[in-house]
């Protein structure tokens, strides 16, 4: 409707309204991706390369909290991230 108005004032012509209005696709895409870690990244690969701290129930990257093999191997064993580590302290 305001594109079709000013059209109008920039012919001096008022014209009568188009009764078919086409709707403009939106230009951006929003996605949701959830963000992990102390890094703020999505997740990388898979779930494998993670653990989660069941304190603050977060999951985080093995490179990023430098989490050893053996507690991403073996589910059983606890993890606790940094932050939750020097809370505890």
């Amino acid at each position: 409707m305001r594109k079709h108005f000013i059209s109008c004032l920039n012919t001096e012509r008022m014209e009568q309204f188009p009764s078919k209005v086409t709707k403009a696709l939106p230009l951006v895409k929003k996605f949701k991706i959830k963000l992990f870690c102390t890094c703020k990244m999505p997740e990388v690969g898979s779930q494998e390369n993670m653990a989660y701290c069941p304190s603050c129930h977060q999951w985080f990257h093995k490179t990023c909290e430098q989490i050893p093999d053996k507690i991403i191997k073996d589910k059983k064993d606890k993890f606790t991230c940094s932050k939750c580590t020097q809370q505890i302290v």
